[in-house]
């Protein structure tokens, strides 16, 4: 038994899928319990036993059993190495118990009918954790995800992936807090980033659609449409004051520049940032370099986002 996941690099918004497969010793016991016996100290015919068994296939139980079953608390070492110590119930692991596998993945909690089912604590090869509900052998319900680079996601989950409302953090900060289906943003949410921007929208699969907001910490706005995660003809910039302009983010860089309003610059320069962020979860990696880079040309070299956009930059390079 074993999980496997996709690449965490660049899916912070794509909100990663997880699907669960079973190895060659499958989840469920019964196959080994119709294996030939080689060796056993615990015959059927005896209620309860203390004791060892070996099957021809190479499995090895030392432990409790009931009527020639592993029953009661017990340890199971499979030919590769895997190893689950814990409680079983009429040959299967069901109880709490720890199994450990030889890709050094872990799990550690409830067992039901040899499934992990209810609360368990899953950590992947690639030093990735879940914590928090399952249901045979899929992530179900509420849980924890932790990602190796820092990432985290708390909220629903079903069939194994992000299902429903929950709150995505990514590395730098920011977190989506929205609904997603099968580990999709989907419907309405918002991203909110540690500098207090804001963007509520709309995603459909994944990509923003159709009218989204800025909303900036300065009181500044930018109503802008999105079409299959693309920012779409001319956006309205609102200012604090209540004065709009409309146009294209270069020509509101051009008017800011002329009129000497950092504030406002920095802002568009944000949102160029914001429109990188949504394509790289879809590896659209020269086109968020490309963002990245018009962002950088517009602000000066003492502005607080360089650090940001340089970061993100050397992230997208890897």
């Amino acid at each position: 038994m074993h999980i496997t996941q996709s690449s965490a690099m660049a899916l912070p918004f794509v909100l990663l899928s997880f699907f669960l497969q079973n190895n060659a010793y499958s989840n469920n016991l019964n196959s080994v319990l119709t294996d030939i016996v080689e060796y056993s100290d615990c015959p059927k015919n005896i209620k309860e036993c203390n004791g060892r068994r070996v099957w021809k296939n190479g499995i090895v139980y030392e432990g409790d059993f009931q009527y020639g079953q592993p029953h009661g608390d017990g340890v199971m070492i499979w030919p590769d190495g895997s190893k689950y110590e814990g409680q079983f119930a009429f040959g299967l692991r069901h109880g709490y118990g720890e199994q450990e596998n030889t890709d050094h993945s872990t799990y550690e909690g409830q067992w039901r009918r040899g499934f992990m089912h209810g609360d368990g604590h899953y950590v992947f090869a690639c030093g990735d954790q879940y914590t928090g509900n399952f249901f045979e052998d899929e992530m179900d319900g509420q849980g924890k995800l932790l990602l190796a680079n820092g990432a985290t996601y708390i909220g629903a989950w079903k069939d194994g992936e992000i299902h429903g409302f929950g709150t995505f953090t990514r590395t730098d900060g920011s977190q989506y807090i929205g609904h997603s289906k099968k580990s999709r943003k989907e419907g309405k949410g918002k991203i909110v980033w540690p500098n207090g921007n804001i963007l509520e929208g709309t995603w459909d699969n994944g990509q923003l659609n159709n009218s989204a907001t800025f909303k900036f910490t300065n009181g500044d706005q930018l109503k802008c449409q999105w079409k299959n995660g693309k920012l779409k003809g001319n956006s309205v910039y609102k200012n604090s004051g209540g004065a709009t302009i409309s146009g294209s983010l270069k020509d509101f860089s051009k008017t800011f520049a002329t009129n000497k309003t950092q504030e406002s610059i920095e802002n568009i320069a944000f949102v160029h940032y914001a429109i990188a962020m949504e394509y790289i979860p879809f590896k659209k990696f020269k086109e968020a370099g490309q963002q990245l880079q018009i962002a950088q040309s517009i602000i000066s070299s003492k502005s607080h986002l360089n650090d940001l956009l340089q970061k993100q930059l050397n992230e997208i390079k890897k």
